[in-house]
């Protein structure tokens, strides 16, 4: 597991949103990672959150499960919710999980 976490949190609390930056390789060496951000992420009940792929190179089912989780988490708060900025290899395994219309990323 990398020594820096493979996220950064950038909260701007006069629009009441979350950028979250993810970056590196998302699979299951990341678990307990992409857990810490989902909480940093969430904290301050936000109303919104973009999740930014920007810097991700690799996803894998441990991915899916870590976006439906935090997908979920934000509907519970009622935090709108973004995916942006994902790869096409990427939005292709979302497509395959049958994902695609609840997760709803764009490039």
């Amino acid at each position: 597991m990398p020594a820096d976490p493979p996220y950064e949190v950038i909260a701007d609390p006069a629009t009441s949103s979350v950028r979250l930056m993810l970056s590196g390789e998302i699979d299951i060496a990341m678990t307990d990672h992409l857990g810490d951000a989902v909480e940093r992420a969430l904290v301050d009940r936000p109303d919104t959150v973009v999740a930014d792929f920007a810097g991700v190179t690799f996803m894998d089912s441990t991915g899916i499960r870590f976006l439906v989780g935090f997908k979920t988490r934000c509907d519970s708060i009622g935090a709108a919710w973004g995916l942006e900025n994902v790869s096409t290899s990427i939005i292709r395994l979302i497509e395959v999980s049958g994902l695609t219309d609840f997760l709803q990323p764009t490039r």
